[in-house]
């Protein structure tokens, strides 16, 4: 080859390649090739002749390769002046394939419009092209051109296109490609397009169907035994996966790396540490435990899945390179296995080491934040994303942002994030919905189902999960049934067994049990996921003993075995029915079947012993539990609370803390209510500090209601007012709290004021507030304020006066001395008395010294039967005190 120079540019005149064979021309071209791509970027022009087109072709096939479209594209406008290679088709196929490995699909389709002849060869480029970069309809589209213009598939038309057909999911096209390999004789006679047609019915998970064309292969290789492994690991079934494993060693073949991934992916899917170990011994004897990376990040991932850390943690010592792969292997060990502050260290430990984390490991550590509520850390490293410009574009991360303020209950966060999004995608419209319905939004979350719907985006099968549960909440029958209409129409009842289940839990909650079990017997496929739906529907509205019958029967007719959500389910059904016996029975079954470690069952029990009062055995749980989280701790924190044991409430709280775990709203709500019972009002006002400095003030209303309270119950009225008056949004329940401040310190003239504040802001009255106000009436003994709050209620607000109502007026009417009057209304009421208004009435009579209707309340309290011993006793303390018995 001559160089000469002419200012900066090299001339490389390539002499003409003689006929030595194909093989030879291919070594000069990449020589020649070679050198042009090593000369400066501005020095290296080629000069174009009909003897270079093989050069040419390794020079784009370089581009391609290294996605140097700059370079590409130069080349293009130099083969595109020489008048020449515009028609040839080698050349035109190089330049298509460089357009679509560099991404630009648009410059591809030009490429391969201009050609004057189409051929086998350029449609395959075009539809490697499309398939490549995801356009898999546009390459179905191409595919289907192709064959109307006449020109058969060839064995890499069907390797590229059963591809396209895998990524959308077309099972139709499928069984027509399957045909059409079996007619051309492909399936015998290349491995490559048969592996394609097993890869896509596994992807389908048609996995019958894959393992039939595997069986009729003539010749097999390892890819073929890597594509059946691969299928059962990702479709769940790990046990076949593992079988597969075996019979692949028996039949000669050797594992490699990929194999070696699917084996222990599936070892931790059924927590077979045993085999992983095995297995694991393998790979050691040859050699590829530290040779290859992906095998040690996944050996890492699976002892941690299967809850060994320790030793994932020595294998990960023992790692001579550690990359930001095999740290995400550990740390996203350590965040399965609920232990954020490993986590969080070895997160710090890699920083300082030098490994910048990526988009996987920003997610991972987001989601450890959110599971302990640190929104402080959370923020900090959204910060450090946002330094980093790693979030715009990046759907992964943002999605993590979202989940992580949601889970630690700063929706206004998570709306700003959503909101500053160049970008959005389904994903991330399933991410802004979820977290609005798992924080009691439901009512926004359908605005912004929508809003997303306005927006050109279709709901796929995790966001009509997602809105079902809203419309459960809100007990939104008729939009859930429409959006029930929605899911069958587009066939999607079937596929996901998160939509069938969240329509059997929604009408279960909206009191229609009948229809949720008419969804459930008209499945084709019950499964493990409906029947908990269905048990959980059952329990949630109240029907405990139906749930137990459909637990037992799932077992003994279904034959499937409960997982951790149906034994959450079936112990808050014994709570439904206070089934405590019941409740131990299941617990003794979680320990056999081997869930004892679980952390949502281990809440799910907490949460039942606390509610029946046995609080020893709750403690005794999470005491066992090897790791808790912030709901295990809410749970008896709750349960301890909700029986008067407030001090032990407030030492759990200290434990909790000392773990390193951070109080979520639920667990503010429950200690400030302890605080308020024992009036430690240092502690509350700690906690007061605590829920302002972390946000969680403005975003839960009801934490505000807890606040006043706990300031009313210590007998601070002032700080009382100051909170209530703060509060950004202020809902009945929170007026009702500010006005039992007042009914406590009898001050009645500032209850009435606060009932008028109340109904000035637009809010309506409950219940509760009429009950707060009679109270406030009677013990003031303002008779006609309290008749006509009474008659207020029902005339204005179409409020029924319950049991606590007619007692308030029956004992206001009673300390007024109006007896006759207090009986009329005993009378008349449309519920039966009850304990409390016999023991006022007794009261009453007792300060009037009505011998004769003291004796007649008292033998009606008796008759009654509705008195516990110790109210019996104090009636009989009473009538003796004042001589009336």
């Amino acid at each position: 080859m001559e160089e000469s120079q002419s200012g900066n540019a090299y001339i490389c005149r390539m002499p003409k390649l003689a006929n030595t064979g194909e093989q030879k021309d291919m070594e000069i071209s990449e020589v020649v090739a070679q050198t042009f791509c090593q000369m400066p970027q501005q020095e290296n022009v080629l000069v174009l002749s009909p003897d270079n087109a093989l050069a040419i072709v390794n020079l784009l096939a370089d581009c391609a390769k290294k996605k140097d479209l700059n370079r590409g594209s130069k080349l293009h406008v130099d083969i595109a002046g020489s008048g020449f290679f515009e028609s040839n088709a080698f050349v035109g196929c190089a330049l298509l394939n460089m357009y679509a490995k560099c991404g630009v699909i648009h410059k591809a389709e030009q490429v391969f419009n201009r050609f004057s002849v189409r051929n086998a060869v350029s449609w395959n480029a075009l539809i490697s092209g499309y398939t490549q970069l995801g356009y898999s309809n546009e390459a179905l589209a191409s595919f289907k051109q192709m064959q109307e213009e006449g020109l058969p598939p060839d064995a890499v038309t069907f390797a590229c296109i059963l591809k396209a057909c895998s990524n959308v999911y077309d099972v139709d096209m499928g069984h027509v490609l399957h045909a059409m390999v079996l007619r051309q004789g492909f399936l015998e006679s290349n491995v490559v397009v048969a592996n394609s047609l097993i890869d896509m019915y596994v992807k389908h998970g048609f996995l019958a169907n894959a393992q039939a064309v595997f069986d009729e292969l003539r010749i097999q290789d390892s890819v073929s035994w890597n594509v059946l492994i691969f299928g059962h690991a990702q479709h769940g079934y790990a046990q076949e996966s593992l079988n597969l494993f075996e019979c692949m060693k028996d039949h000669g073949f050797c594992p490699d790396a990929f194999t070696y991934v699917c084996v222990f992916k599936a070892c931790a899917d059924i927590g077979n540490s045993v085999k992983g170990q095995e297995v694991h011994n393998e790979i050691i004897k040859g050699g590829l435990e530290n040779a290859n990376l992906v095998v040690g990040s996944v050996l890492i991932r699976m002892y941690a899945e299967c809850g060994m850390l320790a030793e994932a943690q020595r294998l990960f010592d023992e790692l001579p390179t550690k990359n930001v792969v095999i740290w995400t292997a550990l740390i996203e060990g350590y965040v399965q296995q609920n232990d954020a502050h490993r986590a969080f260290c070895c997160f710090e430990q890699m920083k300082e080491q030098r490994v910048s984390p990526d988009d996987v490991l920003f997610s991972c550590i987001l989601k450890a934040c959110g599971s302990v509520g640190d929104s402080s850390r959370g923020q900090k490293i959204h910060l450090e994303i946002v330094m980093d410009q790693l979030l715009d574009g990046n759907m992964v991360i943002a999605s993590s942002l979202l989940h992580m303020y949601g889970d630690c209950g700063l929706l206004a966060e998570a709306q700003e994030v959503f909101d500053e999004l160049s970008a959005r995608n389904v994903a991330l419209w399933t991410s802004l919905l979820a977290i609005y319905v798992q924080n009691g939004c439901s009512a926004e979350a359908l605005d912004y189902y929508r809003q997303m719907q306005i927006e050109g985006f279709l709901p796929d099968e995790m966001i009509f999960a997602s809105i079902i549960k809203a419309c459960s909440s809100l007990a939104a029958l008729v939009e859930g049934q429409q959006i029930h209409a929605e899911i069958v129409k587009r066939g999607l009842l079937d596929i996901d067994t998160a939509v069938p289940g969240s329509l059997i839990d929604m009408y279960a909650k909206c009191g229609l049990l009948e229809d949720a079990e008419y969804v459930f017997e008209h499945l084709i496929e019950q499964d493990v996921v409906s029947y908990s739906a269905f048990i959980s529907g059952c329990a949630q509205h109240g029907q405990g003993e139906r749930a137990i019958n459909c637990y037992e029967h799932m077992k003994a007719d279904g034959g499937f075995s409960p997982n951790a959500f149906t034994f959450a389910s079936i112990l808050k059904a014994c709570v439904s029915i206070k089934a405590a016996c019941k409740g131990k029975e299941i617990h003794s079954e979680i320990v056999k079947v081997g869930y004892k470690d679980d952390i949502v069952i281990g809440t799910a029990l907490v949460d039942m012993y606390g509610k029946f009062g046995m609080l020893d055995e709750a403690q005794l749980v999470l005491e066992r539990l090897p790791l808790r989280d912030v709901f295990t701790w809410s749970s008896l924190i709750s349960g301890y609370v909700q029986h008067a044991l407030d001090d032990q409430a407030l030492c759990c709280l200290a434990q909790m803390e000392l773990e390193g775990v951070f109080p979520n709203a639920i667990t503010f709500a429950s200690s400030l209510k302890a605080c308020g019972s024992i009036g430690a009002i240092g502690m509350g006002k700690r906690l007061h500090a605590e829920i302002v400095k972390h946000g969680l003030f403005e975003e839960n209303i009801w934490i505000g209601s807890e606040l006043v309270d706990m300031y009313v119950s210590c007998g601070m009225i002032s700080e009382a007012e100051n909170v209530f008056n703060e509060l950004p949004i202020k809902d009945t329940h929170a007026w009702n709290t500010l006005i039992a401040g007042y009914v406590l310190f009898g001050d009645i003239e500032l209850v009435l004021k606060t009932y008028g504040g109340l109904l000035k802001s637009g809010k309506e009255p409950d219940s509760a507030t009429f009950t707060l106000i009679l109270n406030a009436c009677t013990g003031r003994g303002s008779l006609d304020s309290g008749q006509y709050y009474f008659e207020m209620m029902s005339m204005n607000f179409d409020l029924i006066p319950g049991l606590e109502h007619w007692n308030c007026i029956i004992d206001l009417f009673g300390r007024c001395g109006l007896l006759d009057y207090a009986i009329a209304v005993i009378e008349i009421a449309p519920i039966l008395a009850s304990s409390v208004i016999w023991h006022s009435l007794i009261a009453a009579c007792q300060r009037a010294g009505n011998v004769n209707f003291g004796q007649w309340a008292f033998e009606n309290a008796r008759q009654a039967n509705d008195m516990d011993g110790a109210a019996y006793v104090s009636l009989c303390n009473t009538l003796h005190s004042s001589c009336l018995y």
